[in-house]
């Protein structure tokens, strides 16, 4: 990339992190993996009000969310309204993700067949909710709308462990987990069993998920 990075990378895991110092210009940013990411976070690491700002596969590059609040996604620009490519992500001047002199982080992921998945669904707003294929048994399951508001909604498969009672926390708040039964997690995917708002109404869905 046209700035200078340091990145540690597994590309057989489709995971790399990537840190460099903030430029406070537009450029791009070398990324270490095989293939394009689907899910590029970044934080800057100086400026403790900044948010997290995070780029998805389903949404474009004009578009971001926040890991720590709930709302849609946003026309903000801070990824330069320009695709990631298979060697670099574009970021713009903005102190949220390029801040002059700042510590800058990004975690960045892509899919590996068998391992993880990141992509989004449909919601059909009906108790007999969409069944998502993933290829594998989900140990981690992470949701958020990408269109409406919505928080971010964490599933493992180390708590209760069973269908339908599958608790989740809430990644961008503070509260306990819940025990509401929204989703079964099976042999090679998820299951939606509730007309939820934040998981199934008429809108679209990311998810982002690995295997046990």
């Amino acid at each position: 990339g046209s700035i200078a990075s340091s990145v540690n990378a597994n590309t057989d895991n489709g995971f790399s992190i990537v840190t460099w110092t903030g430029t406070a210009e537009i450029g791009t940013v070398g990324h270490g993996l095989s293939k394009i990411p689907r899910l590029i976070a970044v934080k800057n690491r100086s400026a403790g009000s900044t948010d997290w700002q995070i780029f998805t596969t389903r949404l474009t590059s004009l578009n971001e969310m926040n890991f720590n609040t709930n709302h849609a996604s946003t026309a903000t620009d801070v990824f330069n309204d320009t695709e990631p490519t298979s060697s670099v992500f574009s970021i713009n001047a903005s102190a949220v993700v390029n801040g002059d002199g700042n510590a800058m982080i990004a975690y960045c992921f892509h899919d590996v067949l068998g391992f993880s998945k990141f992509d989004s669904y449909e919601g059909n707003n009906n108790a007999n909710g969409r069944f998502v294929h993933t290829g594998f048994r989900p140990a981690l399951i992470w949701i958020k709308a990408i269109d409406a508001t919505g928080d971010w909604y964490l599933y493992d498969n180390k708590r209760l462990g069973f269908n339908v009672d599958n608790n989740y926390l809430r990644t961008n708040q503070t509260s306990a987990e819940s025990t509401d039964d929204i989703l079964d997690i099976v042999s090679n995917g998820f299951k939606l069993r509730s007309t939820n708002s934040e998981h199934n109404a008429a809108s679209t869905y990311d998810y982002m998920v690995w295997a046990e």
